[in-house]
């Protein structure tokens, strides 16, 4: 080993974990979906049959009662103004059943599952929702948010990706364009819809539009400048870690110490000059799984996973990691912290055994977007997922309703 790498799992190891009260791994899926090849967003139909189904764990050796709230927000995530008892059948709060405690594993921890909507709660009205997961005792103190929305289908989504975007010279953007068909042609419509896309189903970087290029009838269409402009990004970097012996995708070195494994992954290098280099990835997914194990859910240990990525120091901001195992946690776990003498940054997580994408983005000071461009570049021919929200608040509603939805 070199003396650098040896200093970094040195210096990185003499940081404490702190375990108690803190989220591990979550993971979300609708319904009976089969294996994802990349991360969803969770979409429920309104009055629908399907549930969201929620499982997480709480790390540390106790097995605390939690319970949830659901709260309800506009297009943009702000509060509406709608009470409990306008959007929620049943309760708006109730307990979680009692979770399973890990089996053998190194670092402890307590499983919970929960699902919505269930018996005690469901949702009557469409829009968007956040999940609140928190403990009794300090109620005000929220352990774990999840966004989920609620669709009544009742507009229609015809949308292309392309290559071409409006005033793009560089290759570095791509573009949605998008025709929104209502069922009944209104004259305010332009003025009552709001259009949201999200590129791999991250929220930091949606696109809002609310001017269409056009408007006919009852079709709205937004191209050419009034489409939806997103940096291509890159492809994310993978790990794969599914036991304490074996040396997955991405994993350099294997350190045992004492109460965990710690894995040293490969030193990523900043790539914003470099050309574009096809890899495989799936856009930021997280999979949890255990070699030789039918229950991952709670025989999957913990691993300390140590990050690098080589670059010089970027001024204005932070760099965060991006990828559906990282999207739950507070920012300060997200954010990794530069190494002068090594002229890299360098961070550290407690991560589930299984499959992780990650990319170090950046963060500019006083804002929750991240930009590609300065860590990994930005290049039209990267796979990349959109999501499209279609909102409508008509002059009698108090809140938006999310009316359409659609995946490319």
């Amino acid at each position: 080993m070199k003396l650098s790498h040896f200093l970094c799992v040195v210096l990185l190891s003499l940081v404490p974990l702190s375990l108690t009260g803190q989220i591990g791994a979550v993971e979300t899926r609708v319904g009976d979906a089969s294996a994802k090849v990349a991360p969803r967003l969770n979409i429920l139909q309104l009055g629908g049959q399907n549930q969201l189904h929620i499982s997480f764990d709480l790390l540390g050796g106790e097995l605390p009662l939690l319970s949830y709230r659901v709260r309800s927000y506009n297009a943009d995530w702000q509060p509406s103004k709608l009470l409990p008892i306008e959007y929620i059948e049943g309760f708006d709060t109730y307990q979680i059943e009692a979770p399973q405690p890990s089996k053998s594993t190194l670092i402890p921890y307590a499983h919970y599952q929960l699902s919505i909507p269930n018996e005690h709660t469901s949702l009557k009205r469409s829009g968007n929702y956040r999940l609140e997961v928190f403990s009794e005792d300090e109620p005000e103190k929220i352990l774990l948010e999840l966004p989920f929305v609620i669709v009544e289908s009742l507009f229609s989504i015809r949308a292309r990706v392309t290559d071409e975007a409006w005033q793009d010279y560089k290759g570095k953007h791509q573009q949605v364009d998008i025709q929104v068909s209502a069922p009944n042609a209104l004259p305010r419509l332009d003025r009552e819809i709001k259009v949201v896309v999200l590129q791999n189903t991250r929220w930091d970087n949606a696109v809002i539009l609310t001017s269409p290029y056009t408007h006919i009838g009852r079709e709205l269409r937004y191209e050419q400048q009034c489409g939806a402009r997103f940096a291509g990004g890159n492809s994310y970097f993978r790990l794969e870690h599914l036991s304490d012996r074996s040396m997955g995708l991405g994993v350099e070195q294997i350190i045992p110490l004492q109460g965990r494994y710690q894995l040293l992954l490969r030193a990523e290098t900043n790539r914003s000059l470099l050309a574009y280099r096809q890899e495989e990835s799936h856009q930021g997914l997280q999979i949890i799984r255990m070699m030789g194990s039918n229950d991952p859910e709670t025989e999957a240990d913990y691993h300390e996973v140590l990050f690098r990525f080589v670059s010089p120091r970027l001024s204005g901001g932070d760099v965060v990691l991006e990828g559906e195992a990282f999207r739950h946690l507070p920012m300060v776990q997200r954010t990794l912290l530069y190494n002068e003498g090594e002229q890299r940054y360098e961070g550290k997580l407690l991560l589930k055994m299984g499959y992780q994408e990650y990319l170090p983005l950046f963060k500019p000071q006083e804002e929750n977007r991240f930009l590609s461009q300065p860590t990994v570049g930005d290049h039209y021919q990267t796979k990349n997922q959109y999501t499209i929200l279609v909102y409508h608040r008509s002059p009698s509603d108090r809140a938006d309703r999310l009316v359409a939805t659609s995946e490319l």
